[in-house]
């Protein structure tokens, strides 16, 4: 048996896993494409598109790598007014 706490932290980490990740259990199959405002802290998930062979759109500034990107999007990504 666990504690009152400990509990009540499991179950929001739970919650929080589902809200992110939950829409990927009901998926039928692998997506077509990915989008990616900004490639560079998304790095994790444009390595595994690569690695799956789906293309990924991205929207990359001057300080981000292009080559693993299959469709370049030339922006500012850092500026919120950008991505509106």
């Amino acid at each position: 048996v666990l504690p009152k706490k400990e509990v009540a932290l499991l179950t929001k980490e739970m919650d929080k896993l589902e809200r992110f990740l939950g829409g990927i259990e009901n998926m039928p199959r692998i997506p077509d494409v990915l989008f990616v405002v900004d490639p560079k802290k998304e790095k994790i998930a444009v390595h595994e598109a690569n690695i799956l062979g789906i293309p990924v759109v991205a929207m990359v500034d001057t300080n981000t790598d292009p080559e693993p990107i299959d469709v370049v999007i030339p922006s500012n990504d850092d500026a919120i007014r950008a991505i509106r």
